[in-house]
């Protein structure tokens, strides 16, 4: 294997991981949103607006937060 092919071989892992990260994170948040809607801290609307907003990166990081901050006052784990 050359020095360029072991390269982007090993950039392909790496956004597989991050890839795989970040799925799992989403999958988090919707969960946490789910939650948040069947307790009634969230409106349909919302819920659906933050859903949706999930699969876009400018607005990830920010739910994720929120939600991580959630789950901390609830004692579960990210998982």
């Amino acid at each position: 294997m050359t020095y360029l092919s072991a390269l982007h071989q090993e950039l392909e892992n790496s956004q597989d991981t991050e890839y795989l990260k970040m799925k799992k994170e989403q999958s988090f948040c919707r969960q946490v949103l789910k939650d948040l809607y069947n307790n009634g801290s969230l409106d349909l609307e919302s819920y659906e607006t933050l859903s949706k907003s999930i699969v876009r990166i400018k607005y990830f990081k920010d739910i994720l937060k929120y939600c991580k901050k959630y789950d901390k006052i609830q004692n579960r784990k990210l998982m």
